[in-house]
């Protein structure tokens, strides 16, 4: 093999491991500016159920019969009498509440454990509560059913603690048609500002202690069967390489990056 021939291979090798290395840089950069921060959420959710509607059915007696057709009698020698209904019967739902019942919500969260540490991070917390009316499938906030005085509810949490924030808003602006998202923030005040609070290891916060009163005196027979939803999503992030998403309204992994660079948004 010529001299010119090897000078040359091991050019062209140096230059496929020039670009492997260069590939490795870019992948690396990437996964430090998009993976730098951790986010965990946790969730839970139920359904509480109205209890049963009052029914009554009208019935008339008929003769106890066996399999061949004979009448069955009692001790007695008389026939035996059975109720047969004459109108359909409800589906068996597990009941759990009652008009007047009140519905006690007491939420809150722990950051980290002693078992499995946690980074200092934000928090920000979610409670959706919907009503949903299985007669004709529809479902509402509870809002309608407060305006309709068929509930009393208390569901907000100390706003001295909590900035509700719709971090859809800035999204809406090239998206009008793009929903709200809302969540409350834990905060504190810095030098007269709101600023997001950071949590750390083993703190414990509480988001809400409050409850549903169903109106004992508004809640009627259409309302029995029906739902209500409640959904509770507590998330955090670690805020090391973050900006403060009340701070910083519209940059960060909450707010998917919708104004773009941080020198963008300003202090």
């Amino acid at each position: 093999m010529s001299a010119s021939k090897d000078l040359k291979r091991r050019i062209q090798t140096q230059n496929i491991i020039i670009i492997a290395l260069a590939i490795i840089i870019v992948v690396l950069v990437v996964v430090s500016s998009t993976a730098a921060w951790y986010i965990r959420t946790k969730s839970d959710s139920a359904d509480i159920i109205l209890s049963n509607p009052v029914n009554i059915y009208i019935t008339e007696f008929e003769e106890l019969k066996d399999g061949t057709g004979n009448v069955v009698t009692g001790e007695d020698g008389e026939p035996i009498k059975i109720h047969t209904l004459k109108t359909d019967i409800l589906e068996n739902y597990n009941t759990r509440v009652y008009p007047g019942d009140k519905i006690k919500m007491r939420l809150g969260m722990q950051i980290g454990s002693q078992e499995v540490e946690a980074s200092p991070a934000y928090v920000r917390v979610k409670l959706v509560i919907t009503y949903e009316n299985i007669i004709n499938g529809e479902t509402s906030g509870l809002e309608i059913l407060a305006k309709d005085n068929l509930i009393e509810y208390k569901d907000k949490p100390d706003e001295d603690n909590w900035e509700l924030v719709n971090f859809n808003q800035y999204s809406q602006i090239s998206n009008p048609e793009l929903e709200d998202d809302y969540w409350y923030v834990l905060k504190t005040t810095n030098a007269g500002q709101t600023v997001a609070k950071v949590a750390y290891n083993l703190d414990t916060y509480e988001f809400i202690d409050g409850y549903i009163e169903l109106n004992k005196l508004e809640i009627t027979n259409e309302h029995a069967n029906c739902l209500f939803h409640i959904n509770y999503v507590v998330e955090a992030i670690q805020y090391a390489n973050v900006p403060d998403p009340l701070v910083y309204q519209g940059y960060g992994p909450w707010w998917n990056f919708a104004l773009g660079d941080i020198e963008d948004v300003g202090a």
